[in-house]
C-alpha cells in the first residue's frame, strides 16, 4: 500500500514510527507538501512532478490511502491529488481515505482534540495500521470536479468552512488577530499573539499564514516593529507595537 501525505511534519512522524517498529525507513510514503491552501494554483508545482510521477507509475497495481484532515493544507492536498489521478482512471484505482477524527481518546484516558496530522505523534501511528475507508469513483470525481472549480476561482486563499473546502479572502482570519491584539499592551510579542490564535480558536491555519497576515497589518501602517528576530529565528519571533486598529 502506498502511503500518501501533505505535511513534512506528518512524513517525519510516519517515518519515525516505522523505523521504530521495524528499524527500517518505509520506502512507500509519499509526501506533497503543497502551499494549495493560499496563493496562485493555476501554476504548475515543479516541486510536485517527480514524486507523482512515480507514485502514478504504480498507482494502478498499489493501493493508495491518503491521510487527510479539515486542516486546509491537507483537504486541498487531497482534492488536488484526486484530480492528478483522473487519467489513470478512477474505476481502476484502490483509493481510501483515513480522515482525522474530531477527539481522540489516549491510551492514558485523555481526550485530546488534534488540527492536523502533523501533530500526532510516532507512538500513536500503530492505532491506525488498518485505518480507511475506500473512496468510490464517484466521488473521487465530485473531489476532482470541486478542485478544477477551485482553480478556476484561484482566490487568495481557500478554507474549510462549515466542512466543505471553499474558496476565500486572504483577511478570512483577520477577525482572531485583531481580537488578540486588542488584548495586547501598547508593546507585545508577536509569536504570542499568533499562538494565542491557534491555541485558542484551535484552527487548522499555520503560524506561517498568520504571520504572512501581521506582516500585512505592518504594510498597513496598524503595526509596527520595534525588534527584529535574531538570525535563524522564525520572523514572527519580534517585538510589536500598535500604531491603530480600526
Amino acid at each position: 500500500m502506498l502511503e500518501i501525505v501533505f505535511n513534512e511534519s506528518v512524513l517525519g512522524s510516519m517515518e519515525q514510527a516505522a523505523i521504530n517498529a521495524t528499524h527500517r525507513k518505509p520506502e512507500n510514503l509519499f509526501c506533497f507538501p503543497l502551499p494549495l491552501d493560499r496563493g496562485d494554483i493555476q501554476k504548475d508545482f515543479a516541486v510536485a512532478r517527480e514524486p507523482l510521477a512515480a507514485l502514478l507509475a504504480q498507482a494502478k497495481d498499489t493501493p493508495l490511502r491518503i491521510w487527510s484532515s479539515d486542516a486546509p493544507q491537507e483537504k486541498c492536498g487531497l482534492y488536488w491529488l484526486v484530480a492528478q489521478l483522473e487519467p489513470l482512471g478512477w474505476e481502476n484505482l484502490d483509493v481510501s481515505l483515513v480522515e482525522l477524527p474530531a477527539f481522540l481518546e489516549r491510551e492514558d484516558g485523555v481526550v485530546v482534540q488534534y488540527r492536523a496530522w502533523g501533530e500526532v505523534c510516532p507512538e500513536e501511528w500503530s492505532r491506525w495500521k488498518t485505518a480507511g475507508v475506500r473512496l468510490p469513483s464517484p466521488l473521487l470525481r465530485a473531489m476532482a470536479d470541486r478542485w478544477k472549480e477551485l482553480r478556476r476561482e484561484n482566490a487568495p486563499l481557500r478554507a474549510v468552512l462549515n466542512g466543505r473546502l471553499v474558496s476565500a479572502p486572504e483577511t478570512l482570519y483577520d477577525f482572531f488577530l485583531f481580537q488578540e491584539i486588542a488584548a495586547q499592551p501598547e508593546e507585545f510579542r508577536e509569536e504570542e499573539v499568533i499562538g494565542r490564535v491557534l491555541g485558542v480558536t484551535q484552527m487548522p491555519i499555520s503560524d506561517e499564514f498568520l504571520a504572512l497576515r501581521m506582516e500585512q497589518l505592518i504594510r498597513d501602517g496598524l503595526l509596527e516593529a520595534v525588534t527584529q528576530p535574531e538570525p535563524g529565528k522564525a520572523s514572527y519571533r519580534r517585538v510589536l507595537r500598535k500604531v491603530t486598529l480600526k
